[in-house]
């Protein structure tokens, strides 16, 4: 019984040594909750982006959920999880028992920052990481996969809770943000959606129309252009179908789906 005992604590030990010093240290930051620390409560957020995005999702441990987001309005909206996606999402999210922070590498810019709170009946603590693209260290895949099922499930609240014409605003007004005009220069505060027709078709088009104001003059992404830093008012109309813009017109003068001035 002796040797057994001995021979297996020399194979362990010459597995030990023998083991790559990086996985050893995953466990440490991914440890199991451990029993009687069950998570009551779980708390993500998202901030940041060029254009200052701000979304906050909170789960309790009964699946009640909240999900605001702040981007040129602040929209709430409740929500019931069901008992399997409370269960997976806090079997996901107890392989992260401690305080960790993974930071952005030097000179990077425009990316989103995340923060992950997970709360027990005696003791809360956090995982703060930042888009995989920009981070200094290489953020564990079991993080990168709670991410995506969280994202994946503010899809679904969303679904929800829009209608129609909401949503097709929703999408319109995301693509505006993101398209190289507004990117370039437009001015957050000044992103007003006027109004959102419905033409009778098959299937339907939804035309959104949205004002902004550019702190200059011009199309497009104007980087080494010569432009006139003069603020200039803009009225896009963006057209939905299917969940996709198939048209962004500028004013009447620029294609802003194709980067072109319309003949």
């Amino acid at each position: 019984m002796e040797d057994t005992v001995s021979k297996s604590l020399l194979l362990l030990g010459i597995l030990l040594v023998a083991m790559p010093a990086g996985m050893l240290a995953l466990p440490s930051i991914l440890a199991s909750d451990g029993e009687g620390r069950d998570i009551i409560k779980l708390t993500w957020r998202r901030t940041g982006g060029f254009m200052g995005l701000a979304e906050t999702l909170v789960i309790e441990g009964d699946g009640s959920a909240t999900y605001t987001y702040d981007r040129f309005c602040f929209c709430s909206t409740d929500y019931v999880l069901s008992p399997d996606e409370v269960e997976e999402l806090m079997d996901k999210a107890s392989l992260f028992s401690e305080d960790r922070a993974y930071a952005a590498k030097a000179g990077v810019a425009d990316y989103f920052i995340y923060k992950l709170t997970l709360q027990t009946d005696s003791d809360a603590w956090s995982v703060e990481w930042v888009d995989d693209w920009a981070a200094e260290e290489t953020i564990p895949s079991e993080l990168l996969e709670l991410q995506s099922y969280i994202e994946d499930l503010i899809e679904r609240i969303r679904d929800s809770t829009d209608d129609a014409d909401q949503r097709a605003i929703r999408i319109a007004r995301d693509f505006i943000v993101a398209a190289p005009t507004f990117s370039y220069d437009g001015i957050q505060e000044t992103l007003t959606v006027e109004s959102v027709a419905t033409l009778e078709s098959e299937p339907p088009q939804y035309m959104v129309t949205m004002t902004f104001t550019s702190s200059h003059t011009g199309y497009g992404d104007r980087t080494g252009l010569p432009v006139a830093q003069v603020e200039t008012p803009h009225t896009a109309i963006v057209t939905v179908v299917e969940d996709e813009v198939v048209s962004a017109i500028l004013d009447g003068q620029w294609d802003e789906v194709n980067q072109e001035p319309i003949a």
